[in-house]
């Protein structure tokens, strides 16, 4: 069966309600909400947060690792919250949570495994781009790139329930169709826990090189960037990287382009990749 078929199979599947879908940890609805407001309450958030052991020790590492790395060692997650700030603190904790997500049968922990990495090797790059800006905090674009590949955790409940679950669990199979159908699936999921209309927008556009997008660099092209050159590396590459349209901006920006973007090529900058790599991995 080829690609596009089973891509229309897996769409009339879930549009007519017959995949299941994975709900969101209510911790990170909680947490949301107490951070909605400009003055949030950090002791509130602190004490939610204190629910989920796995996120108050990534936060704490976040604290002291190259992403924020102080004079002052941080042993407790207030201080933790104090030091990462509402936007780092509310995007790494729905990165741990998320992360809970990528789990499943053994098919589907295998599966989920190569995604889950893709996805923080990603973010990690888009973090490093972000952080070069002037204006782009880099958690948002953090945020996105985990969004963004949400779209496999339906389409694994949907291999694991076909009849054809051995051919299509096979990881080139998988991967093929999560390219072509992750970024809708994953917009249908965050549109159905309630995200905002410009982020269920921006995740379903990962894969639009040329997608319109006015005004200055913004975290979609960071994202996007990064994405691109994740693929760069594997069997799929994206297009020739002078037609991306977030790439023109990154240039009208005057920022680094050898070698690579942001001078990944630089022994030294790949080291700092590793280690927010290392840091997103838990």
């Amino acid at each position: 069966m080829n690609l596009d078929t089973l891509a229309t199979q897996f769409n009339e599947a879930l549009d007519a309600g017959r995949v299941r879908l994975p709900v969101l940890p209510d911790l990170a609805f909680k947490i949301h909400d107490l951070m909605a407001e400009e003055d949030y309450d950090p002791g509130l958030v602190s004490q939610a947060l204190c629910q989920d052991a796995g996120v108050v020790a990534q936060l704490v590492k976040a604290a002291n690792s190259v992403l924020n790395r102080g004079r002052v060692p941080i042993a407790t997650l207030d201080m933790a919250i104090m030091r990462l700030g509402k936007d780092r603190t509310h995007a790494l904790a729905n990165a741990q949570l998320l992360r809970q997500l990528f789990h499943g049968s053994p098919t589907g922990k295998r599966l989920l495994h190569n995604v889950w990495e893709r996805t923080q090797n990603t973010a990690a790059r888009a973090v490093f781009l972000a952080d070069q800006t002037d204006h782009i905090e880099p958690s948002e674009p953090l945020l996105l790139v985990l969004l963004q590949n949400l779209g496999a955790l339906p389409l694994v409940a949907w291999v694991e329930q076909h009849e054809q679950r051995d051919e299509l669990g096979t990881q080139i199979r998988f991967d093929a169709l999560e390219a072509t159908c992750g970024p809708s699936a994953a917009a249908i999921l965050l549109s159905q826990w309630d995200f905002q209309a410009d982020q269920v927008s921006d995740v379903a556009q990962r894969d639009h090189w040329q997608r319109a997008s006015s005004g200055e660099l913004n975290s979609a092209d960071i994202a996007q960037l990064a994405h691109w050159s994740i693929l760069e590396d594997g069997l799929r590459p994206g297009p020739a990287l002078s037609s991306v349209a977030a790439f023109a901006k990154w240039q009208q920006a005057q920022l680094p382009i050898e070698p690579g973007i942001g001078a990944m090529g630089d022994p030294d900058q790949e080291s700092r990749i590793r280690e927010l790599t290392q840091l997103l991995s838990g």
